[in-house]
């Protein structure tokens, strides 16, 4: 196996080290597995042939595909355990894309003599760059996470083509959801409540007491 520290070519294309690359080309190959696995389970959720479910999913994002899997799985009688794991794997699928995305679309920013990885603005009133955890290990972290995504994946399309989720499945056991990367900053609520109205029954009062007197 090749020495990523002595590849001519790694090196010198290696803007930030070799090894974080390699996990971020980790989870681009690995999260390309998880789409074919999800548009794999929309045809064996909606019982359709590949080539007519494609038809009905091509130029869908595959957020809008994760809710017809939810919708048609239960239509479809599955077991509440059965439903437990896919709902459990399309929450884990929106955290993965979560993280997947703040690692491929980030923007390089040097810190000191470091290149660090940063989330690009979203806002078009202010371009404020949001630095994420982007270690080593972070970054590994996520490529994990997205093979095991992938893994469950084709085990839920393994359960659907074999007819298994009508019943109890003692396996596999839910995973526990991954942390995000990157979380929005918590903004200090800054509405100011509106004062209490009285009822028209409470006007009404007051204004016959202001008769009287």
């Amino acid at each position: 196996m090749t020495d990523l520290a002595e590849d001519v070519w790694i090196s010198s294309n290696s803007e930030i080290d070799a090894e974080r690359l390699h996990a971020i080309g980790v989870i681009t190959f690995q999260w390309n597995r998880c789409e074919f696995w999800l548009f794999q389970l929309f045809c064996a959720i909606s019982e359709l042939p590949s080539e007519k479910a494609w038809t009905l999913v091509y130029d869908l994002g595959d957020m809008a595909m994760c809710i017809r899997i939810s919708v048609l799985a239960e239509t479809r009688g599955f077991h509440p355990d059965a439903m437990t794991l896919i709902k459990n794997a399309l929450k884990y699928y929106d955290l993965c894309r979560q993280n997947r995305n703040s690692v491929v679309h980030a923007w390089m920013q040097a810190r000191g003599f470091k290149l660090t990885l940063v989330r690009k603005s979203k806002s078009p009133a202010k371009m404020e760059h949001a630095p994420f955890p982007c270690e080593l290990a972070d970054i590994r972290g996520v490529a994990e996470n997205v093979q095991t995504l992938s893994r469950r994946l084709w085990i839920l399309v393994i359960l659907c083509e074999d007819r298994l989720m009508a019943r109890a499945i003692p396996s596999p056991k839910i995973l526990p959801l991954p942390e995000l990367l990157w979380k929005p900053p918590l903004h200090p609520n800054t509405k100011q409540k509106r004062p209490l109205q009285s009822s028209p029954a409470s006007r009404r009062k007051e204004a016959l007491t202001r008769v009287k007197l």
